[in-house]
């Protein structure tokens, strides 16, 4: 994969209007031959707009009408309990209904694209071009916009907090504090904070971690509705529990996968460990976008450790983008080569939902064993590239130089 950069073409331009054309196809195809094209794409489509975000509006209606929707939600479409935390319920007092959902829905998937494109520093050539546009419009990112999924709100506030000066820290922590008190996992996010000097990353680590472990002490009982009320479904997914999944169906010994998982997951780990150890010097990583990139990277390894998440979640991956077509464009070695399959790993799980459909020797109860490679090669991928771009001091510590 070469990618050479062109000064003189207009790329978010170009991307702009392949969105425009995308969406206006979307509608057009709806109402004039009555086809949903992210049914066409393998997305799993519900006919009342903006489910996921919909059991929040509805929440809203119950805590008004006196019950507490964690626990129980009545008004929601399907009966379904609020899966968030009790945080997001200050739209009540904000006057929040659900038939405000279809407003909010629109509003952020508008304010999703564009810190999308406030996150993009350039689109340089077509290659770019082209993978911005396979990933953006990908099923992955179109289930998070089908759903109204709040984590395009998760999205916003961090790539907001890519651009808040430097000299401002503590509004950029308090912005990663903030986005891991509505959706708990972007606590990940903090791997940013490698960006700091020993003594300012440690002061960092001790006062988030203690302000969130608080947060986690205060709402235990939340986040247990919250974990029960969330489905934990293996197709549509990724994470390591998803592989295990498969093991569970030919070896009939639960503890025997979960364990499995663990040893797995500590492995696979292991190696990247090693790669970023013995080939780290050799890589020698650019960083113009590290903090970006640290962002998207940390969510992904965090979240694919807990277990199984929607592919809906692979949008903090667009963090990654900038920092890896800047090494697969300028890097030398290994890290150029690592940078150019990571890139073409992402599209293909991004395009999971589609294609997975069509290759069914490859699937054990609906999930895909060759997806479970990619998504694993990827967590790899990301572990050792995170470890080769640590600041020496870290390197140091974990006796990586």
């Amino acid at each position: 994969m070469s990618i050479n950069p062109k000064n003189s073409f207009n790329g978010k331009m170009a991307l702009f209007i392949i969105i425009a054309v995308f969406f206006f196809a979307f509608f057009g195809m709806m109402d004039v031959f009555h086809v949903n094209l992210m049914e066409q794409m393998g997305i799993p489509v519900i006919k009342l707009c903006f489910a996921d975000l919909r059991v929040l509006t509805s929440g809203c209606d119950a805590l008004r009408a006196g019950d507490d929707p964690l626990l129980l939600n009545p008004l929601d479409p399907w009966k379904r309990p609020t899966n968030y935390p009790r945080i997001w319920l200050v739209l009540a007092a904000l006057g929040v209904h659900q038939t405000h959902t279809i407003l909010i829905g629109v509003l952020l998937v508008v304010c999703f694209y564009v810190s999308i494109f406030k996150i993009i520093p350039s689109i340089n050539g077509f290659l770019d071009l082209l993978i911005y546009s396979l990933i953006i419009l990908s099923p992955a990112c179109m289930l998070a916009v089908e759903r109204g999924n709040v984590d395009m709100a998760v999205f916003i506030i961090l790539s907001f907090a890519l651009f808040i000066p430097e000299r401002n820290k503590l509004f950029f922590y308090f912005s990663l504090l903030l986005a891991s008190l509505l959706k708990f996992f972007p606590v990940f996010a903090f791997l940013a904070a490698f960006k700091e000097s020993p003594k300012t990353f440690i002061k960092v680590g001790v006062v988030c971690s203690s302000l969130f472990l608080c947060y986690l002490l205060f709402t235990w009982k939340d986040f247990l509705m919250i974990d029960k009320a969330t489905p934990r479904m293996m197709y549509s997914s990724y994470g390591n529990l998803v592989l295990m999944c498969i093991c569970s169906r030919l070896i009939f010994s639960t503890r025997l996968w979960r364990w499995g998982g663990f040893l797995l997951t500590a492995l696979v780990s292991l190696g990247a460990y090693s790669l970023a150890r013995f080939k780290g010097k050799d890589m020698r990583p650019s960083l113009s976008h590290i903090t970006s990139f640290r962002i998207g990277a940390g969510i992904y390894v965090g979240t694919f450790l807990l277990g199984n998440n929607f592919v809906y979640r692979l949008i903090f991956l667009i963090f990654t983008i900038p920092q890896f077509l800047d090494w697969a464009r300028n890097a030398d070695g290994e890290l150029k080569q690592l940078a150019q399959v990571s890139l073409l790993l992402m599209i293909i799980i991004f395009w999971s939902l589609l294609w997975t459909q069509y290759v069914p020797f490859l699937n054990w109860g609906g999930i895909s064993v060759l997806e479970e490679v990619f998504t694993w090669s990827l967590f790899a991928i990301l572990i050792a590239v995170s470890f080769s771009s640590l600041p020496h001091w870290a390197k140091r510590g974990l006796k990586l130089s």
